[in-house]
């Protein structure tokens, strides 16, 4: 279904990727022909006004939202000439012209018609389109140049060939330049085109901010303005492939032999080693983006580059109106740069096992990964160093971690408690020193400097040298200890297998669910500097402790297993999970165990740059949150988040993200009326819909365009003169309706993108149904 679709435009400004974030960090997804496309050649990328993204492939014409692909084909499109598109250009009217090899097409209205010979332009291979400045648009054929003048196509008086490679420009000064056969050729006031320069096949063309137009050809490069036209040198360079002018004004040249820069007079090679260079795009952040033959290059701010390895060769690219950057591939399909808010650090960074238990920071800025089966990872200047069994650690299984003020980090094994000072094992402690149990789960140390150690068989203490234990015999909730904490009146807290204990002054005294706590498994601890107590539990949720009162807090988006509790530096908590990693409002929270409404909750996972949404709930601390140190790297760096931000054990990596520096969307979805169908029959049109009597099923199916994280986009819809209100649909994307009475309806869909920014305005679609012949009366 391709007509009558109910757009919204956004009006919010289009944003780009953070040029400061590392290139491997970028979230990362394609698509071929098994995921969707009907082919994995990708020509042209388009962002219509409508929101959707138009893919010209070599199997037809593809619309995208950000889930689904449907794809326009000759058999089921009639007026597309051919299934093997060269190009898409969507003009300032919001038409989208359509190059095919069998002839000129375009979109209005949502209606693909054949722009052929009955209208100017002979049904021949059409290889691109460009609008000037006026708003004319030009069509690039086989057997010509064509001027489209409203509703017909003008062949322009030109004494030259085009090829494939046949590009149009316009330079600032509104100067026309075309790319030929035969060489360069400039529009003169007549409006007639002229050859400039050197009789050679143009491969690629580009104009500078001084409206100089560059011209790669095999032979060569030209650069020729106004005043006439100079040969420039390449060393080594052979043919120019591609060309590129970023926002500074500097031209990109992509040669056999490399990449090149122009600024003005001076012309130089980028960098050895790029090889092949065959693909030049600038964005808005005026970051170049490079396809070699060994990968991907970005060109960031200060000339910093890096390379995306991979083996695709790169056709087309454009950004969306979030920022996303989408690649066009030779054999690859389709894929897509995203910001992401979340970075994981994994095996390819030097991690010896991804599944991570447990994590601390030492004074000295280092951060102490616990594996599972890789030892411990001491993670330093953006890189990793493995300690293992082999330099003295009693397990490569590493269960918990704790830094002391004094630089000792302290490792739990289930084969005893370690002593690492200077980044070595200085000592390993067993129950043959007087600790409880040699398996050891959980470590804490204490404001005096006690290390209190969880362990199967209760809790130990070691202090001045010497080991204490105490039981369940003792008031502990159970012998089996996880995590501790200690509040700001220096009250030890420890979570058990049967509820949560209290050492105060000497004494355990153990709360349950009798205390109002919503599970007796406690399995992380938060104590704020409000002197509020988070207790998190394995199947209960989230409890909070104020001046001795439990309150269970389970907003219906929050987890109801709980694994670590961090607070960042604006007020908001941050709860890992096996089901993700959720942002909470600790006020909002508050006014809630108050009895106010439900505090507002985000959920991060895997969409937003997570490797995996599951966090690890094995060890303890299973997150930390980084203090200003200078040893930790910056972002922008190494890839590493500045001081403050949060990692997260999980299953697959350290999951990480910065709260104070996380890119957020605030561009609202546009949203589309995609299809309506009545008793499962596609009707026609969504626009001033009239059915019969008689029908009983009615189904809207709708999408948000946001591209950032679609899986996230949440709706709310409303049939008017049915439903009393707005309806909250989540991430769903049709609504139903049933044996509706004649009438007139309007039905009306908003959508809000994976940060919470709603569309304003609502997308609709009129319904009318009209009334069996008895009931006119």
């Amino acid at each position: 279904m391709i007509c009558g679709l109910g757009f919204i435009a956004a009006a919010a400004p289009a944003r780009a990727l953070d040029p400061h974030t590392a290139l491997a960090q970028y979230g990362y997804q394609s698509w071929q022909t098994d995921t969707g496309l009907p082919q994995n050649t990708v020509h042209a990328i388009v962002q219509g006004r409508g929101g959707f993204l138009w893919i010209a492939t070599e199997g037809g014409l593809v619309r995208f939202d950000g889930v689904e692909f449907r794809a326009f084909t000759r058999a089921d499109t009639p007026g597309l000439p051919s299934d093997l598109i060269d190009d898409l250009m969507e003009d300032r009217d919001g038409t989208l012209w359509i190059s095919t090899s069998g002839g000129l097409a375009r979109m209005r209205g949502g209606r693909v018609e054949a722009f052929g010979a009955a209208l100017g332009v002979p049904a021949t291979q059409v290889w691109r389109t460009f609008e000037d400045g006026h708003g004319t648009v030009w069509a690039l054929t086989a057997v010509g140049l064509f001027r489209i003048e409203g509703d017909r196509g003008v062949q322009a008086a030109l004494e030259a060939d085009l090829t494939e490679n046949s590009r149009m420009a316009e330079g600032g000064d509104g100067s026309l330049w075309l790319g030929t056969a035969e060489g360069l050729m400039r529009a003169g006031e007549d409006g007639i085109f002229r050859a400039v320069g050197a009789s050679s096949e143009v491969l690629a063309l580009a104009v500078d901010g001084n409206g100089t137009a560059w011209a790669g050809m095999r032979s060569g490069l030209e650069a020729c303005s106004s005043a006439g036209c100079r040969s420039v040198a390449l060393e080594g360079s052979g043919a120019v492939n591609t060309l590129a002018a970023d926002a500074s004004g500097r031209v990109w040249i992509g040669t056999d032999a490399g990449l090149f820069t122009a600024e003005g007079e001076k012309v130089g090679k980028f960098r050895k080693g790029t090889g092949r260079v065959d693909f030049l795009h600038s964005d808005r952040q005026g970051m170049v983006w490079v396809g070699t033959a060994r990968g991907l290059m970005r060109i960031g701010p200060g000339g910093t580059a890096e390379l995306l390895k991979g083996g695709d060769v790169f056709l087309s690219a454009a950004e969306d109106r979030e920022g996303d950057l989408w690649l066009g591939t030779e054999s690859g399909g389709l894929a897509v740069l995203r910001d992401r808010k979340f970075s994981t650090l994994t095996a390819e960074d030097g991690l010896t096992d991804e599944y991570i238990l447990a994590l601390v920071q030492a004074p000295n800025g280092q951060i102490g990964v616990a594996t599972k089966s890789g030892g411990l990872d001491i993670f330093r200047d953006g890189r990793f160093r493995a300690l293992t069994t082999a330099q003295g650690l009693s397990s490569n299984v590493v269960l918990t971690l704790a830094a002391a003020a004094n630089g000792d980090v302290w490792v739990g094994t289930p084969d005893g408690l370690n002593l690492l000072r200077s980044g070595e094992v200085a000592r390993v402690f067993t129950t043959a020193d007087g600790l409880a149990d040699d398996f050891v789960r959980s470590l804490f140390v204490g404001g005096r400097g006690a290390l209190w150690i969880g362990t199967r068989r209760g809790l130990s203490r070691y202090e001045n040298g010497k080991f204490m234990t105490w039981t369940a015999l003792d008031g502990l909730g159970s012998d089996l200890i996880g995590a501790m904490t200690e509040d700001q009146q220096g009250t030890l807290w420890i979570g058990t297998l049967g509820g949560l204990t209290r050492f105060r002054d000497g004494q355990f005294t153990n709360l349950t669910t009798k205390d109002g706590l919503s599970s007796n498994v406690v399995t992380a601890l938060y104590a704020d500097r409000e002197g509020l107590l988070w207790i998190g539990t394995n199947d209960g949720g989230l409890n909070r402790m104020r001046a001795g009162r439990m309150v269970s807090l389970a907003p219906p988006q929050m987890p109801r297993r709980v694994i670590g509790i961090l607070e960042d530096g604006s007020g908001y908590l941050w709860i890992s999970s096996n089901s993700g990693v959720y942002r909470v409002s600790r006020d909002g929270l508050n006014r809630m165990a108050e009895g106010g409404a439900d505090a507002e909750v985000m959920r991060f996972g895997v969409a937003d740059g997570m490797r995996i949404s599951e966090c690890s709930s094995g060890g303890h601390p299973a997150a930390v949150r980084l203090s200003d140190h200078p040893t930790v790297p910056t972002a922008g760096a190494s890839g590493a988040p500045s001081d403050g931000s949060l990692w997260f054990a999980t299953l697959k990596g350290i999951a990480r993200v910065d709260p104070e520096h996380m890119p957020v969307n605030g561009v609202a979805p546009q949203v589309a009326i995609e299809d309506v169908s009545v008793d499962d029959a596609p009707q026609a049109s969504v626009e001033n819909l009239k059915v019969g009597p008689g029908h009983g099923h009615y189904e809207f199916d709708y999408a948000g365009l946001s591209f950032v994280a679609p899986q996230k986009v949440e709706y709310r819809y409303q049939l008017e003169g049915f439903d009393r209100g707005w309806v909250d649909a989540g991430t769903r994307r049709t609504a139903f309706y049933t044996n509706l009475p004649h009438g007139n309806y309007t039905f009306r869909v908003i959508a809000r993108n994976n940060d919470g920014v709603w569309t304003k305005a609502a997308a609709t679609a009129e319904l009318t149904i009209e009334p069996h012949y008895y009931q006119t009366v």
